[in-house]
């Protein structure tokens, strides 16, 4: 904190005196407001402790040396994408618990709004319509992932429902996926017209 001066009006002598941020609250004439100020301080270096430690917890997960946030920055685009991050939480337990506590940090009261949220951090609804919960001839089954299964287990900790919740919300979602496309097409020719 740089000192600055200033200049006020002594009202027992009435003439003007100068005096510098610091000892204007250091001076033992203004016991409260060094009080007042010690406290703002540690009050602030208490606020940006927690904030910098609720970022770290947030968005990062360490891994030895380096930093990792899993969640990928843009939904994944093809199958062989998915394919990749699945077989590397099939590999470690632990990265599937590191993911699951970065999903949990999701701050989304509503069940449906969370799962919709992180399924779409991971899937574009191209790559969405390739998916069903339980699969078809044409379509792979999202239900046996280790995906999903790292996702239903931090929506199970973050909500109390009952156990078709979460199937249904999902299923719904990949079963959509169609629409969201059609619906995304027909506004964005609107705009352009």
């Amino acid at each position: 904190m740089s000192d600055f001066t200033e200049t006020f009006v002594n009202e027992d002598t009435q003439s003007a005196e100068s005096a510098t941020y610091t000892e204007l609250t250091t001076s033992s004439n203004c016991p409260s407001t060094s009080k007042r100020m010690d406290k703002l301080e540690a009050e602030n270096l208490n606020l940006q402790t927690r904030l910098l430690t609720e970022i770290v917890t947030q968005r990062k997960i360490s891994s030895g040396n380096r930093t990792r946030v899993l969640l990928p920055p843009k939904p994944f685009k093809n199958t062989d994408d998915i394919d990749k991050f699945e077989s590397s939480l099939n590999n470690s337990s632990e990265l599937c618990e590191q993911l699951e506590a970065e999903i949990l940090n999701y701050n989304i009261a509503d069940p449906s709004k969370f799962v919709r949220t992180i399924l779409k951090k991971i899937f574009t609804d191209e790559l969405a319509t390739k998916y069903s919960w339980k699969g078809t001839n044409c379509k792979k089954c999202i239900l046996s992932m280790t995906l999903t299964t790292t996702i239903r287990g931090a929506f199970n900790q973050k909500f109390s429902v009952d156990d078709k919740t979460f199937p249904t919300i999902c299923g719904k979602w990949f079963q959509t996926a169609s629409d969201r496309i059609k619906y995304y097409n027909k506004s964005v020719n609107k705009v352009n017209n």
